[in-house]
């Protein structure tokens, strides 16, 4: 069994340990090869007691022993440790082995130990570093050469990883930026594809290769991809429907004989478009018609039913007709100067009905003949209910409750005969209708009386 001195500068203490102590790995410290730049071991030494000497002659160094392995305990016979290890202090008396000639009783190893620390001590005190003091680096070219290892197969996976690239496609290298897709505002016919659109337009559908696209036209279309134009997309898609609401000028002309159409523009005078709406439930806004007709105008006067409810109580606006109890037109021209005559109102509202009151028989004083007047008919009061059939003008949501804050049940497709059974109250437009076994809810506004 040897031993090592461990000599550290930074605490200014010397430490014997066991070679095989974990901490001093036959010289080579925790880490084999590694040289610490905080201290340096010296030896090896065949005892505790040549070790203790030694240690003693490093100078202004505390001797130590180590608490691991406890080298004390394999030398007692000849050292005695039961002094403090703080009390065995350098001291500059030669040792036993620096006097002239060999103790005896000593072995032919103890005495080459014996003039090798001879030597070193006499070279410390001249100032030389002895071969003790220098680290040995046993074992050190092993990390060495495992690390070369490890640069070499880098380099060699770098090389490889560069021709890789070299060599393969352009069209494999796409950068980042060339692998986004593009959004719907940027996307041109080559970028577009059905979940393209159904990602924009969640009523898509793609029945048997054809894509659908209910309750909207190209106009709508083109605002999602402005840089797709309409024959583009009927090109690389030529089965692509638009199932939007068409209306045609003759159509219009029917419900407001004013309507002109000249040069591409349509004017339609003495309306708004709430009162094209009327007639024509199916164009949700302004937009979905210009989406037929993009230059429209509605021109003369206009009244709203809340202007005329304010002058008129009474007044009443169901199914189309407005009627005005207890009053003349003079009396309604009176708050509505803005209407000449009695057409002129029905540019706004073409079912109108003025409802005045029963003349009053005054008494005959003096019986005089009266011409005969013949009255001026008057138009009848419709008073017919909302039940009956009607035809969709657009697909149609069925809901359980006579609001938008449900679910639909089912939808009806445009152009469908149902039935309505009733209001689901006075004065609403929700109707309740009864389709394929399921009962719920529609709003009047897409349907058109049969």
């Amino acid at each position: 069994m040897n031993f090592w001195v461990y000599e550290n500068y930074s605490t200014k203490k010397t430490t014997v340990h066991k070679e095989t102590c974990s901490h001093c790995n036959y010289g080579e410290g925790l880490i084999a090869g590694y040289q610490e730049e905080s201290g340096t071991w010296h030896g090896p030494f065949s005892s505790c007691e040549y070790a203790k000497q030694y240690a003693n002659f490093l100078e202004d160094r505390e001797l130590h022993f180590c608490k691991i392995c406890k080298p004390e305990g394999d030398d007692a016979s000849i050292v005695d440790f039961s002094a403090p290890a703080a009390a065995v202090a350098p001291t500059a008396v030669a040792p036993a082995w620096e006097n002239e000639g060999i103790p005896s009783g000593v072995s032919a190893q103890q005495q080459t130990e014996i003039e090798a620390a001879r030597e070193a001590f006499a070279r410390e005190t001249e100032g030389e570093p002895s071969q003790a003091d220098t680290p040995k680096k046993k074992g050190g070219w092993v990390k060495w050469l495992l690390l070369a290892l490890l640069l070499v197969l880098l380099v060699v996976l770098v090389v490889f990883f560069v021709q890789s690239c070299n060599s393969a496609p352009t069209e494999s290298r796409i950068t980042p930026i060339e692998n986004k897709t593009p959004s719907a505002a940027q996307m041109t016919i080559d970028d577009l594809d059905f979940e393209a659109i159904k990602s924009q337009f969640p009523e898509a559908k793609l029945v048997n290769g054809k894509i659908q696209l209910p309750e909207m036209t190209f106009a709508e279309f083109q605002k999602k991809f402005p840089k797709i134009t309409q024959a583009q997309l009927k090109s690389k898609f030529p089965e692509i429907e638009f199932l939007a609401p068409t209306l045609t000028f003759d159509q219009i002309k029917a419900k407001f004989p004013n309507a002109t159409y000249e040069g591409g523009k349509l004017v339609i005078p003495g309306i708004t478009f709430a009162d094209f709406q009327a007639k024509f439930p199916e164009f949700p806004d302004l937009d979905s018609l210009k989406a037929i007709f993009p230059d429209v105008s509605f021109e003369g006067p206009t009244v709203t039913f809340d202007e005329i409810k304010a002058k008129f109580p009474e007044a009443t606006y169901e199914g189309g007709l407005l009627t005005i109890p207890g009053t003349t037109f003079e009396a309604f021209q009176v708050q509505f100067p803005q209407f000449v005559d009695l057409a002129s109102l029905r540019t706004v509202f073409p079912n109108v009905t003025f409802e005045a009151p029963a003349a009053t028989s005054a008494p005959v004083v003096t019986p005089t003949p009266v011409t005969p007047v013949t009255p001026e008919p008057t138009p009848p009061v419709v008073t017919d209910s909302v039940a009956g059939e009607y035809k969709t003008t657009a697909n149609l949501n069925v809901r359980p409750s006579a609001s938008t804050d449900q679910s639909p049940l089912v939808k009806i497709p445009r152009g469908t005969t149902v039935t309505v059974t009733g209001a689901a109250e006075p004065g609403s437009k929700w109707y309740r209708v009864s389709y394929n076994g399921v009962e719920g809810y529609v709003d009047s506004d897409w349907l058109s009386r049969l």
